[in-house]
């Protein structure tokens, strides 16, 4: 469903679904309730997955977009690399319910540091742009 979209969706929107629902999933109290819940989180793996790679392929350049999309790759082998044991670690300690909280609490953090990334860069760009600016109409 998601390739067949004609804009795409942000990626920090799709990592906040995928975060939110994977914390709804912890309000089952049965299997079968479990196994339904965790049917929109699943949706949104995917679309996640291939809107950050187009992303990233869209804003870096062509000299060195093997190496971004290489990073992403290996971004997300390490997460899911540690993300299971992570979960794992929390279900063995805690209760699965709260696995299920935890990760979507984590993917929900990383969508905050994400957004103040973009915010600080989107802040110095424009600020760069206006030094810029005032250095240009300050010439004589």
């Amino acid at each position: 469903v998601y390739g067949l979209l004609s804009r795409a969706i942000d990626c920090l929107v799709l990592l906040v679904l995928l975060a939110g629902l994977t914390v709804i999933a912890a309000a089952a109290t049965n299997w079968w309730l479990l196994a339904i819940l965790v049917v929109p989180t699943g949706l949104f793996c995917a679309p996640l997955i291939s809107a950050t790679a187009a992303a990233l392929a869209d804003r870096s350049p062509a000299s060195v977009r093997g190496q971004v999309m290489g990073l992403h790759s290996s971004a997300l082998t390490v997460g899911n690399g540690v993300g299971a044991p992570l979960v794992g670690l929390i279900v063995d300690r805690t209760s699965p319910r709260t696995g299920f909280v935890g990760i979507g609490l984590l993917g929900a953090a990383f969508a905050g540091l994400a957004l103040a990334a973009l915010a600080t860069a989107t802040r110095r760009r424009a600020s760069s742009a206006v030094v810029a600016r005032e250095t240009v109409s300050s010439e004589p």
